[in-house]
């Protein structure tokens, strides 16, 4: 849990956006004594699931706080279904069985009077995916096939499909799902990202320090592969036709592909080594946002493509940033955070100007922690982001800021690698580990 102090109650938007009754709760008569310190500390164990979504609702008193008055609404109707004085932590279940989201509301009475705090809990939706294609893509070696790497080039004609035990790339028609060529690069192929004009794929690789870059449509490496800088590359985003930027695990760098150069590279922060994780380059290209991954996590906004780092943001205590996306209106950033010794994980906005924590929803145990190269995307209207989780998607509708759906989760040693697919909204390109590619749909 995260405390509600650094959460600002501005959840009472979805419950606008939701229809939800504003009406006050009945309270009880006033406590025996005056309410003082600071508001308890509002919070549930489970935000997203399926049907039925159980959990707890629990109310927390922070030090130096007593006296508080809360009446609770668990089923939405109005009436509170339980009311008290706060004495001591207390915790009240909760059961929802019909998809979509639902608010719990509380209501808080302190020495400033009452606090409307309301808590989103989302039912997954089970049939808002629709398949519209699917293969299974076969490795140039038969006898590898672990499959990570996604890319669409802008046109959306071609779909490319890293092979990371092989070290190879291969081309897949998009009309039709026809398997065409592939190359043989060096073992241990990541991140995948086409160049903006179409014309190049972007190539990173985890076992060495090898960066590619692949004229496409044929795949014809355009210098050959190369190793440029002493770091593993996880993740890339093209930026244009020459310049890169890698990262994960060490440094974030800018590299130039077509003259084998380093620009710009940040390897150390505040005197620390630097582990660059994730990141996700803003639509309008000019910053990302950067997970850090060494002892004090944070995530940064850094400028492009000079890797000035305009902002940073640290994570509270306990908590590492697993994947980042921009949201595509507002300044914000959408993150998947995991607890630090346990399995659990949580969907977060935050304000990328003022690091401003605007959702906290506990999203479970995390299943399955095997980590790919292209994790997220978003669709080609903005609405939904993509987010690999538990070895499926997890699909974000950002109108509303909160999850709807988790598309085929494989709680095992798999993961799925997404792309957006840039010729229609709401529509996804999905690859897992064995080679399963799909485009779906997110049905209205």
């Amino acid at each position: 849990w995260v405390p509600m102090g650094r959460i600002p109650f501005a959840i009472v938007v979805v419950s606008l956006l939701l229809g939800c009754d504003s009406t006050p709760l009945p309270m009880m008569e006033d406590p025996p004594l005056p309410p003082e310190g600071p508001a308890p500390q509002v919070q549930v164990t489970l935000g997203f699931g399926p049907a039925p979504l159980e959990g707890d609702l629990r109310l927390t008193q922070p030090e130096g706080s007593r006296g508080w008055s809360y009446a609770v609404d668990l089923d939405q109707d109005g009436e509170a279904d339980h009311a008290g004085v706060l004495e001591n932590d207390i915790g009240f279940r909760y059961r929802f069985t019909t998809p979509g989201p639902h608010v719990i509301r509380v209501v808080l009475t302190g020495p400033a009077g009452p606090v409307d705090v309301e808590v989103p809990v989302v039912v997954q939706y089970p049939d808002r995916v629709r398949l519209l294609a699917e293969t299974t893509v076969e490795p140039l070696d038969p006898e590898a096939g672990e499959f990570e790497g996604i890319a669409v080039d802008p046109a959306g004609e071609n779909v490319y499909v890293g092979d990371f035990q092989d070290g190879a790339v291969v081309r897949i028609e998009a009309a039709g799902l026809v398997q065409r060529e592939g190359i043989q690069l060096p073992r241990g192929v990541e991140g995948l990202s086409v160049s903006p004009s179409g014309d190049y794929l972007f190539v990173g690789f985890k076992n060495n320090y090898w960066s590619a870059r692949l004229a496409l449509p044929e795949l014809v490496a355009e210098p050959p592969p190369q190793e440029v800088g002493g770091y593993t590359k996880f993740y890339v985003a093209a930026l244009d036709d020459r310049l890169a930027l890698y990262g994960g695990g060490s440094a974030l760098a800018i590299q130039d592909l077509h003259s084998g150069e380093q620009l710009a590279a940040i390897d150390e922060m505040n005197g620390e080594v630097f582990h660059a994780w994730h990141f996700d380059v803003h639509p309008d290209g000019d910053r990302a946002a950067v997970l850090d991954f060494h002892d004090h996590p944070a995530i940064h906004v850094v400028g492009l493509p000079d890797l000035d780092v305009r902002l940073t943001h640290h994570l509270p205590e306990g908590f590492v940033g697993r994947t980042a996306a921009w949201d595509h209106v507002d300044d914000r950033i959408h993150l998947i955070v995991s607890t630090v010794f346990t399995v659990d994980d949580f969907y977060v906005v935050i304000d990328a100007a003022s690091g401003d924590i605007e959702r906290w929803m506990p999203l479970g145990p995390l299943g399955c922690s095997y980590c790919v190269a292209n994790p997220v995307a978003r669709s080609r209207d903005g609405r939904y982001i993509a987010f690999e989780r538990n070895g499926g998607v997890l699909i974000v509708d950002t109108t509303i800021d909160l999850p709807i759906l988790l598309v085929d989760p494989v709680r095992s040693f798999s993961s799925t690698s997404v792309a957006a697919d840039p010729t229609a909204d709401a529509t996804f390109w999905l690859l897992n580990q064995w080679g399963r590619l799909r485009r779906i749909e997110i049905l209205p």
